[in-house]
């Protein structure tokens, strides 16, 4: 009962504190008004509410990205190394191809020039003789041609004195063999009746009374015998002189034929030589004048024409185009060979931003987007923005150079490469950076407001 008085005697302190007016206010009902402003706000989030549900938002992509020409900056490098003397060029003032860009005071320039004609030489020298390797060649290829008619003739000597010189010597051969024989045939069968005739005779001269033969009879019919026997003899030994005489005659045709085979084959040789020789002597010709051509690439960095009356050495333009950047501005620079200088963007290149796609924002992009690109040298607030088209997107990914992290190169083309400013057209300059801005899709607006809460949740 206590706690409750307590209570009661604080209310009526409070009541005290305030006026009658005060009281008032704090004991009426709350207006009509003030319900009807509760009620607006409930019912607008209520409709927004329902509105999320069904109301789209864009979905933008944002990526970063520099101005750049569409084709590659071509590099201009100093020679050798010196110390700058003078630099005629800025960045982003055109050139044409052989402008002087700038001098170098290099103290090898003369000595690189002088290589630089001795190379000249050489490659005129081996363009020389190369132009006059194909009559050499013609030459060459004639007397090959040469010895393959020597050749053809010479196989069909050969074969004609195998097929025909052989049998015809074989033929005569074998016919001075038979006649031979045929004497000594007739020789030992004359002998042989004659023998015959000499032992008739003799019995009957042995018999009584002589058989009817004289002595001096069979003395004749012995001389026969005798005759006979030279005769078989003289025979047999011109069988033998015969037989050794075709031994000697088909040795020899041997021996011919095989000499004929060796000239086949030296003739053959030649013709190979041949073919080697000007198979090598291309080769010697074509390597010899593609090394005085590397030999002379080398050395035509630096040439007379390229060195002033003041002995300073001139770099001139590669090409016709427009300065994108300068690496050295200042005379007194030191110099080292094969340093880029600067770059030259081609004069018929247009301009495009460079863009770099983070992994994230890759999924629904696609070649022809519209994109609107806003550079950081023009407020966007106040000089808006340049519409362009996204015409490609590389396959994979690579490293940035400057968020080192994986991204995908993206190249966006321009509508117009200025912007107006109070009626003046003012150019965008390579290398200006700014931020590309593309409409991927439409998604509803609840499901963008609860996207926090599910990246929270995942």
């Amino acid at each position: 009962m206590s706690d409750r008085e307590d209570r009661l005697l604080r209310l009526r302190e409070a009541l005290e504190d305030h006026s009658t007016e005060g009281i008032t206010i704090l004991a009426a009902e709350p207006s009509r008004f003030i319900f009807a402003i509760i009620l607006s706000i409930v019912g607008f989030l209520l409709a927004a509410l329902l509105w999320s549900f069904f109301g789209r938002a864009d979905v933008i992509v944002s990526a970063p990205g520099q101005l750049a020409p569409d084709s590659e900056v071509r590099r201009f490098y100093a020679p050798i190394e010196g110390e700058l003397v003078d630099v005629f060029i800025a960045e982003g003032q055109p050139v044409n191809a052989g402008d002087v860009l700038a001098r170098l005071n290099a103290r090898g320039a003369i000595q690189v020039a002088a290589n630089a004609l001795e190379a000249d030489l050489q490659l005129a020298e081996a363009r020389r003789e190369s132009e006059r390797f194909p009559a050499r060649r013609q030459l060459l290829q004639r007397q090959v041609e040469a010895l393959e008619r020597q050749i053809e003739i010479a196989r069909s000597q050969h074969q004609k004195r195998i097929a025909e010189g052989m049998a015809k010597l074989g033929e005569a051969q074998q016919a001075k063999l038979e006649e031979a024989r045929g004497n000594l045939e007739k020789a030992r069968r004359v002998l042989e009746v004659a023998r015959g005739e000499l032992a008739r005779y003799q019995r009957l001269f042995n018999r009584e009374g002589g058989g009817g033969v004289s002595k001096s009879q069979v003395e004749d019919k012995r001389s026969e015998v005798v005759v006979a026997q030279a005769d078989f003899k003289l025979a047999e030994a011109r069988l033998g002189e015969l037989d050794f005489q075709l031994s000697s005659e088909y040795a020899q045709a041997r021996a011919d034929l095989e000499g004929s085979d060796q000239q086949l084959t030296e003739l053959q040789i030649q013709k190979d030589k041949l073919i080697d020789q000007i198979q090598y002597e291309e080769n010697r010709v074509l390597v010899a004048l593609r090394s005085a051509q590397l030999e002379a690439e080398a050395a035509s960095r630096v040439r007379f024409e390229n060195i002033d009356e003041e002995n300073f050495l001139r770099i001139l333009a590669p090409v016709t185009g427009l300065i994108t950047d300068l690496q050295y501005t200042q005379p007194g620079d030191k110099v080292q060979a094969n340093t880029p200088l600067g770059g030259i963007a081609a004069a018929d290149a247009r301009p495009v931003m460079e863009i770099e796609i983070s992994e994230a924002d890759r999924a629904f992009l696609r070649i022809g987007l519209e994109v609107k690109m806003k550079f950081n040298a023009f407020a966007y607030q106040r000089y808006g923005f340049i519409s362009g088209t996204l015409e490609y997107i590389s396959p994979s990914t690579r490293v940035s150079d400057t968020i080192q992290l994986p991204v995908y190169k993206g190249r966006v083309a321009l509508e117009r490469d200025y912007f107006e400013v109070e009626q003046e057209r003012i150019p965008l300059r390579y290398g200006m950076r700014g931020t590309a801005e593309v409409v991927v899709r439409q998604r509803r607006i609840i499901d963008l407001a609860l996207d926090p809460f599910r990246k929270l949740k995942g």
